[in-house]
């Protein structure tokens, strides 16, 4: 989805608008709008995440290029996001995927837990699975070590 783009108007705004006022590119363009300073913001979603920022220029083509470095990085900070760390490699030991140890708890969990209790535990691995992945863990050693 692409952000939208506004220009929002401060108290010193040299064309009057009042504060917090918000016009458009089309707006601004018709005859007769006394032209200003104020910065323009985007606002929108990009990867999942609804924000609204400062472009940090006043000018309607650099603020799309702002705009559209931000859309193309997926994240609000303009930074292409690292890869995720390559898996550990075979050392002699069984390794168990977080994946692969999560459905054994929730198959054994299954035969004695309740559906409501198996449902939250369920989601609660989802969001355990999600968060090590996010950072770089991706199996567990069985053994000692």
């Amino acid at each position: 989805m692409a952000l939208k783009l506004y220009r929002r108007h401060r108290a010193q705004c040299e064309a009057g608008h009042p504060e917090d006022h918000r016009t458009g590119e089309f707006e601004e363009s018709r005859r007769g709008v006394k032209r200003c300073g104020c910065t323009i913001h985007a606002g929108g979603t990009i990867g999942g995440k609804f924000s609204r920022k400062n472009t940090g220029t006043h000018k309607w083509e650099e603020a799309k290029i702002v705009a559209e470095r931000w859309a193309a990085s997926g994240n609000w900070e303009g930074k292409k996001p690292e890869p995720p760390p390559e898996p550990p490699k075979e050392d002699g030991k069984r390794r168990t995927t977080i994946p692969e140890a999560c459905k054994l708890f929730l198959d054994e969990l299954s035969e004695t837990a309740a559906s409501a209790t198996h449902k939250k535990y369920r989601l609660l691995l989802k969001s355990f699975e999600a968060f090590s992945a996010n950072r770089g863990l991706f199996s567990l050693t069985s053994g000692s070590p």
